[in-house]
């Protein structure tokens, strides 16, 4: 008996073995033993399976997000991205934000944050949070903010926009 080349399929004698198809079936052992080679070479250098870097386009059809509800905030409030990427808030008292647990796997972090009328509470900023045009904006007394907190160096500087301001929910 012999073996194929690439994965050691054991191959049937020809005209020794009983009830096997003899010469037809090495062949065609042989030739799925290169094709398979052949397909799992161009696997295997198109991403190793450890370290390497992907480049190109990524697309991501369906994604979901932990939502973190904070009802009642005042004083110290941590926004805790080990928990999620939406928050939502309310407030009883003025709140001081820190934000804690930016992944450090990845550059690139993004969140978001639903506030109820923090125009009447003043939300004081980490000093790392650089908001568009270099203003803070103006909170809604009555109404929904939503903001969206981007960091491109694991969470040493944070660009923030205001989305929507004024919202009725």
């Amino acid at each position: 008996m012999a073996n194929t080349t690439n994965y050691n399929w054991v191959k049937p004698t020809v005209g020794g073995d009983s009830g096997t198809w003899g010469s037809e079936l090495n062949t065609d052992l042989d030739s799925i033993d290169t094709d398979l080679k052949a397909v799992s070479d161009v696997a295997d250098a198109a991403l190793p399976l450890a370290g390497g870097t992907m480049t190109g386009e990524i697309s991501i059809d369906v994604a979901s997000y932990r939502t973190v509800t904070m009802s009642g905030q005042s004083g110290a409030v941590t926004i805790d991205l080990s928990q999620g990427v939406g928050f939502i808030l309310t407030f009883s008292g003025t709140p001081t934000f820190t934000f804690s647990n930016t992944p450090v796997v990845r550059a690139f972090t993004t969140f978001w944050m639903k506030m109820t009328n923090a125009g009447s509470v003043i939300p004081a900023w980490p000093a790392s949070v650089h908001w568009t045009n270099g203003t803070t904006p103006t909170w809604s007394n009555s109404g929904v903010d939503i903001v969206e907190f981007v960091s491109f160096n694991s969470g040493g500087v944070w660009h923030g926009r205001a989305l929507v301001t004024g919202a009725t929910s």
